[in-house]
């Protein structure tokens, strides 16, 4: 019995031996879980970031696509302003050339006016000094004839 009893009890060296092991073997087990939840949150945060990275590439092409809209839109309302602007400015350019060519009527109306005017003087003064003239002759004749 005694072999059996010193079999059962334990001595400092394998205590310290068993420690070492159960040490070792934990330490292992720590490495182990250690290396597996890092590889577990590697991968949780490549796909957080790769789905991240789908998200802000989604909005990116959301926001960009709004903006062309937007820009396309804006291009759109300036062209229309431009064209509004263009008709209005046709408009007021050919009320100034019908305007201008109511000024060469008056203009022509005037200068024939004019022309009537001078003839019409030309005409006094031609009778005028055809009057003048004939009273000279006249008086000269009676100077003359005496």
């Amino acid at each position: 019995m005694e072999s059996t009893a010193q079999n059962k009890e334990l001595t400092l060296s394998d205590i310290a031996q068993l420690i070492t092991t159960t040490r070792t073997d934990l330490e292992a087990k720590i490495i182990s879980s250690a290396d597996e939840t890092k590889r577990g949150l590697e991968a949780k945060i490549i796909s957080s970031a790769d789905e991240t990275k789908r998200g802000l590439e989604a909005k990116i092409d959301e926001t960009k696509k709004f903006l062309e809209a937007k820009i396309e839109t804006s291009v759109h309302e300036l062209a229309t302003m431009n064209q509004n602007q263009f008709l209005e400015l046709g408009k007021k350019i050919n009320n100034v050339e019908n305007g201008v060519e109511e000024i060469k009527l008056d203009i022509r109306k005037l200068k024939t006016d004019t022309k009537e005017v001078e003839a019409n003087i030309n005409k006094k003064v031609d009778k005028v000094d055809h009057n003048t003239l004939t009273y000279r002759v006249e008086k000269l004749e009676k100077h003359f004839a005496q």
